[in-house]
């Protein structure tokens, strides 16, 4: 097969490894979503920024990891959040992946100032009792356009190396109402938070 003036065009001035690694990997995660309605985003890169995701729902309920996004950046979509659940600040297990992301001495304190925020934009907020691995937005789940998006937070994890993914309810209705579920039984277990708590860590700069 001999290339055409376009292909060898696209081949000299782009490069073979380019439309390996990035084209094809594209064209085929489209193809993928269309056929499946699950999108796999290799790491962080991949995701979309959170501003943009929330301007496309209607309603947001999240479970977050550390929040730390939602306190440092001035979201102009945040009024899309309706409910948020964080692990609580205090918990063995949350200390414990703080240490293995060398986050010990901030990831409380950014949890606290996460969920004030949230707070003052009347979002309503509860802490799970234990550390939560899985940070996931769940829009309009109600909805056939509704979808989710689930990023892995291990332990001993690099913040944006983390794979997530990405479903439709569209294609993946049984999923999209499983992962409801969860929630809100999370948030059955959750409590409000502590107003002393978050007083004492807010004001911790250590």
């Amino acid at each position: 097969m001999v290339a055409t003036g376009t292909e060898t065009w696209i081949l000299r001035h782009l490069g073979w490894p380019w439309i390996r690694d990035v084209v094809l990997p594209w064209i085929g995660r489209r193809l993928i979503k269309r056929l499946s309605g699950i999108e796999f985003l290799k790491n962080r890169y991949d995701m979309q920024p959170l501003d943009i995701l929330l301007s496309k729902a209607n309603r947001v309920d999240a479970i977050v990891v550390i929040g730390r996004t939602l306190h440092e950046h001035k979201l102009d979509s945040i009024s899309k959040f309706n409910r948020a659940i964080f692990p609580n600040p205090e918990c063995q297990s949350i200390l414990h992946y703080a240490k293995t992301v060398h986050e010990f001495g901030h990831i409380r304190r950014n949890i606290a100032e996460a969920t004030n925020t949230l707070s003052s934009q009347r979002v309503k907020v509860r802490w799970y009792p234990h550390a939560i691995h899985h940070a996931i937005l769940l829009a309009d789940t109600e909805r056939s356009s509704g979808w989710v998006q689930v990023e892995s937070v291990l332990p001993f994890s690099i913040p944006n190396l983390r794979p997530g993914w990405r479903a439709y309810r569209s294609h993946q209705e049984q999923l999209v109402i499983s992962i409801s579920h969860i929630f809100e039984k999370m948030w059955e277990e959750s409590a409000e938070p502590s107003k002393a708590v978050i007083k004492r860590l807010m004001s911790d700069k250590g």
